[in-house]
């Protein structure tokens, strides 16, 4: 099924939603997560269109220090679980809290 990947990422944490296009605009969303606590205390959550959970993870802060690294957790897991989906569109909004 062809989708398209919707990812919101800020300075702890990454929020993302895959929808799928069902047909003619018609998208369909079939999941959703979030990694929060990104360099303290990282937890992995995303559910599927049912709200059923499909991953609870908690990592070591050493393991999520930073968002790219957070990022690339997400995007593994993604490629693992979903490689069903063909992703014909990234939206993608990065935000940073000044320092």
């Amino acid at each position: 099924m062809d989708a398209i990947l919707v990812v919101n990422a800020g300075s702890s944490s990454i929020k993302f939603q895959i929808f799928g296009i069902a047909g003619p605009q018609t998208l369909q969303r079939l999941l959703k997560g979030q990694m929060d606590g990104i360099g303290s205390r990282p937890r992995f959550v995303a559910t599927d269109a049912d709200q059923s959970k499909l991953i609870d993870q908690a990592f070591a802060a050493s393991d999520a220090p930073d968002v790219a690294t957070a990022i690339s957790i997400v995007a593994d897991w993604l490629r693992k679980t979903q490689s069903s989906l063909t992703l014909v569109s990234v939206a993608i909004c990065v935000r940073e809290t000044p320092l």
